[in-house]
């Protein structure tokens, strides 16, 4: 059993930044995605976080230099898919383990790629004020 979404979160960034996180104000988001927003923004490791079907929305400093070395800021999500960041993987175990996450369940998954070091990939949905996951979060690890 994988530990809470809260819990994954706070564990995985410094208390006194969680603390002092100031939230933006996206227009339309809620307060559940700004946090997740303002989190990425200060998180040292690479996080990506998509809709719940799999697009990508935004890419954190780190995940942007792993994913596109040479290309710092260039990212445009424009229609990206999660598991098409990463070609040689499963992509059935990817699609399988978004749509887990996206039905409320935090998930981890080993991404194993023949031209990339294998990471960890933790997935935990974020939720909006009724209940339901408006954004998955991905918090990447290599192993």
């Amino acid at each position: 059993m994988l530990p809470h979404p809260e819990s994954v979160l706070r564990d995985a960034i410094p208390v006194d930044l969680a603390a002092g996180l100031a939230l933006s104000s996206t227009p339309g988001a809620d307060r559940g995605t700004r946090l997740a927003l303002a989190l990425m923004r200060h998180m040292v490791q690479p996080v990506i976080l998509m809709d719940p079907d799999g697009r990508v929305t935004q890419l954190n400093p780190a995940a942007q230099s792993l994913l596109m070395p040479g290309e710092p800021g260039r990212f445009g999500p424009g229609g990206r898919f999660w598991w098409q960041l990463w070609p040689h993987a499963d992509g059935l175990a990817l699609r399988g383990a978004l749509a887990e996450a996206a039905g409320g369940e935090t998930v981890r998954v080993t991404l194993d790629c023949r031209r990339a070091v294998a990471s960890t990939a933790v997935l935990v949905p974020i939720e909006d004020a009724g209940g339901g996951v408006a954004k998955v979060m991905c918090l990447l690890r290599a192993r």
